[in-house]
């Protein structure tokens, strides 16, 4: 069966009996050459009419043509020798441009698949088993209550979300309420509130002195004015600053002592100098009580001696 094809159409050929034409020629007592020359034909071609093939003719229509002209020079009977296929071989087969068609049936039966599983046939209860229907009610039921507990916490949400303002003021006033309540309770038992301790100061300094400064001369020094000798009576800060500008301090334990040694005249303050005995020029010098500080203006010596430990 030969088939020619163009944009729109497909001709169905006809069959060409080649047996009947060489049958033909041998009665004629003529050979493939003979009947080439006298159809302007080459030897090849008349041999593919008779056993088949192609390649001498530019198409199949054309090799019709050719056997129709074989056909007519034995003067023979065109429907015999070019036999049209039986319907049952009529069929069309598969061809370049029918691909995209193929594709597009199997893309609709694909896509008619989906949606025969997304919509399922309905399904009678009489056709189904007494565990299916139990096994239907109970994925229904839970769908039923998987759905009520979603609305049940949209709810919440939303009505937390109007009244939010509400609740939250709620909790501050309580809040402020327990406090205010606390304040009340210190404020009627100040008895039960702890004592409160001053903070001390970790870091010793000399005692301020305000106003003017008594001053101390002693009377018929014994040594030279350069130094005094402090001991306290009581663990407390001794201060010195001399005639130079320059400030000592101590911190003395009770019962402990320290020379400050420096130039004329001093200055000597504490707390309370009655609790430090003072000595200069080899001399005591008394102090009042809770008296601050003290100036010690030296004496020149008529002869000078060494300072005695």
């Amino acid at each position: 069966m030969s088939l020619v094809s163009g944009k729109s159409k497909v001709e169905v050929l006809p069959q060409i009996q080649g047996h009947l034409l060489k049958v033909a020629r041998e009665k004629a007592g003529l050979t493939e050459a003979e009947v080439a020359l006298k159809l302007c034909l080459s030897k090849k071609s008349v041999i593919q009419l008779e056993e088949g093939g192609t390649s001498t003719f530019f198409s199949e229509p054309h090799k019709i043509s050719v056997a129709k002209r074989v056909i007519a020079l034995f003067n023979l009977d065109e429907n015999q020798v070019l036999v049209m296929p039986q319907p049952e071989h009529n069929q069309q087969p598969d061809l370049p441009f029918d691909e995209p068609v193929a594709k597009a049936g199997a893309l609709a039966v694909k896509f008619s698949k989906k949606i025969v599983i997304q919509n399922p046939p309905k399904i009678s209860l009489d056709d189904l088993s007494s565990g299916e229907v139990a096994l239907m009610g109970q994925k229904q039921e839970r769908s039923h209550r998987a759905a009520v507990s979603l609305a049940l916490v949209v709810m919440v949400g939303v009505g937390f979300y109007f009244t939010q303002d509400a609740i939250l003021g709620l909790f501050a006033s309580d809040s402020k309420t327990v406090v205010t309540e606390v304040k009340n309770e210190e404020v009627l038992s100040p008895e039960l509130a702890p004592a409160v301790t001053p903070p001390v100061d970790a870091t010793p300094a000399c005692p301020k002195v305000e106003g003017a400064v008594p001053e101390v001369k002693v009377f018929e020094p014994v040594k030279v004015g350069n130094f005094v000798f402090v001991q306290a009576k009581v663990k407390q800060i001794v201060c010195v600053a001399d005639g130079s500008g320059k400030t000592s301090m101590q911190v003395l334990e009770a019962g402990s002592n320290f020379n400050f040694i420096g130039n004329a005249p001093f200055t000597v303050s504490s707390e309370d100098l009655s609790q430090v005995a003072i000595f200069y020029q080899g001399k005591p010098v008394r102090t009042k009580k809770s008296q601050v500080a003290v100036k010690l203006v030296e004496t020149k010596l008529a002869t000078l001696a060494s300072p005695a430990n």
